[in-house]
């Protein structure tokens, strides 16, 4: 198996597509569009629906006026800044529309259920902080004020201040205060990471139509996508913001040029102080995906001027950055030690101390506990119909779609991890962009793992997971037998998972 680079991927002929030589490495475009597409009638369809039912939800149709106004404002921004790129407009469209169609389905839900339309705590507590007229609360007070056990802004003051400016504007307009508004804006910015996810995968693969669409699709299908996206929560900034920084970092890879460099430390600066005021720990991971970045460039097999000067300077960068380096790796270790009891300490309040997950992965020393718990988040929820209960959350429900969907994912993102370390070992050097993709995958699950545990967390890095799952072309024959020999291989575990749960629960 093949991957070959960026300027022989664009010169493959569109009848090499079928060869079983190159199941990563034909980028040609493939897949032609179709004369028709049916995006645009189907995205307004769901827009429709979903914002039919957030209006029923929170008791006026200003949720379909504010829905289709979102809508024209993203297919626009994105028209701006992807210009004529089909398949960055089609995964905005997609998951727009769906993530909406999720967001009405759910309050709907929680309203038949709970009465009210949202049931998930952290999403009353955000909407609780934002008010219907001037003086609003400011960043510093959010980020400072301590409130009882917690602070004013929950850890996420830039969240409250972005939703509270959306807000502002339309009830400015005239439109009812409610939930609804708050989650239509989340729909637009997980859409908007969409196409920064498709357009990422088209500086791995080129102009391959039939790997952005399907990278397109799986995103909008992405059953964690949905729950940022159609609930008031603020992961879909978190996932906004990773995903802009993996994009800059994947497009210097592959074109190592001062301009490109200098365009993804302008991202990743933007990104690390809208990070501070979102998820403070988790600014830290911005500096390891750089020295990532860099090792992979380093060891990509090529050299140049920029190599050479990089090899000579690098004894001396080190010796100077060295203080820096140290307090660096140290206050890292610290946030994700930090992070780890704390969630440590939220499980075992709310979970019987002898419990399994408590037992046998919590509890658990750090490293072990990233080993088990890459396992647990993969596998999660456990058993798979574990929210299917009178009483679940809309949240709780939409995990279980998330769980069936990596039924399908994850054989796929397994199938491309194999390929991209079988190459790099075959042909003993690094790939660049695609091995750099591979280990921050990797990585950021072991990191999760050994911290909060929480899927909602990796979510955020779920752009790279789908990016390798469409590394396997399943239109050729070998590649297409490694995806099933790794979907009977995954099934097997989780067979073999459940088995064992369901003898400790009930033996």
């Amino acid at each position: 198996m093949k991957i070959e680079d960026r300027g022989q991927e664009r010169r493959k002929s569109a009848n090499n597509v079928s060869s079983n030589s190159n199941p990563v490495g034909c980028y040609g475009d493939s897949a032609k569009p179709n004369a028709r597409s049916l995006v645009a009638p189907l995205t307004t369809m769901l827009v429709l629906i979903g914002s039919a039912l957030q209006g029923y939800a929170n008791g006026s149709l200003d949720a379909i006026f504010v829905s289709f106004a979102l809508l024209v404002i993203g297919a626009i921004g994105v028209g701006v800044v992807f210009p004529g790129r089909g398949p960055e407009l089609r995964v905005f469209l997609l998951t727009y529309g769906m993530c909406v169609l999720v967001g009405g389905l759910a309050q709907c839900y929680s309203l038949a259920i709970f009465g009210q339309p949202m049931s998930t705590n952290d999403a009353n507590n955000f909407f609780g902080l934002l008010l219907t007229e001037p003086p609003y609360h400011s960043l510093q007070d959010l980020a400072t004020v301590w409130i009882g056990d917690r602070f004013l802004g929950y850890g996420a003051p830039l969240a409250v201040v972005i939703w509270q400016y959306v807000y502002h504007v339309f009830l400015g307009l005239g439109f009812l205060h409610g939930p609804y508004i708050g989650v239509i804006f989340n729909a637009l910015v997980v859409g908007l990471s969409g196409s920064l996810t498709v357009s990422t995968a088209r500086e791995l693969f080129g102009d391959d139509r039939w790997r952005l669409r399907r990278v397109g699709t799986l995103f909008a299908f992405c059953g964690i996508f949905w729950l940022f996206g159609a609930i008031m929560i603020r992961d879909c900034l978190t996932l906004f913001l990773n995903a802009a920084v993996l994009w800059g970092l994947v497009r210097t890879l592959n074109r190592p040029t001062m301009r490109n460099l200098v365009l993804s430390l302008i991202i990743t600066l933007c990104s690390s102080v809208c990070i501070w005021y979102l998820r403070k720990n988790s600014i830290y991971l911005f500096g390891l995906f750089y020295l990532l970045a860099f090792l992979c460039w380093y060891w990509r097999g090529k050299t140049g001027l920029g190599h050479v000067f990089a090899t000579l300077s690098l004894p001396a960068v080190l010796i100077l950055s060295s203080a820096f380096l140290y307090q660096y790796f140290g206050s890292t270790l610290g946030a994700l030690l930090y992070t780890s009891e704390f969630y440590v300490g939220a499980a075992a309040q709310s979970s019987l101390n002898d419990s399994l997950g408590m037992a046998l992965v919590v509890n658990q020393p750090p490293l072990i506990r990233g080993t088990l718990g890459s396992g647990v988040l993969l596998a999660f929820p456990i058993p798979l119909w574990a929210y299917i209960k009178a009483g679940a959350t809309e949240y709780e429900l939409i995990k279980t779609w998330q769980g069936l969907y990596k039924l399908y994912l994850l054989p796929l993102a397994f199938a491309g991890i194999w390929a991209v370390l079988h190459e790099t070992f075959r042909s003993k050097k690094k790939m660049g962009a695609h091995f750099f993709i591979a280990v921050y995958a990797i990585l950021m699950l072991v990191a999760v793992a050994g911290t909060s545990l929480e899927t909602r967390h990796f979510g955020q890095f779920m752009p790279a997971v789908l990016l390798l799952a469409v590394m396997p072309d399943t239109r050729i024959r070998t590649d297409r037998r490694r995806v099933q020999s790794m979907a009977f291989l995954w099934i097997g575990v989780l067979g073999l998972v459940h088995l064992a749960w369901a003898g400790m629960r009930f033996f």
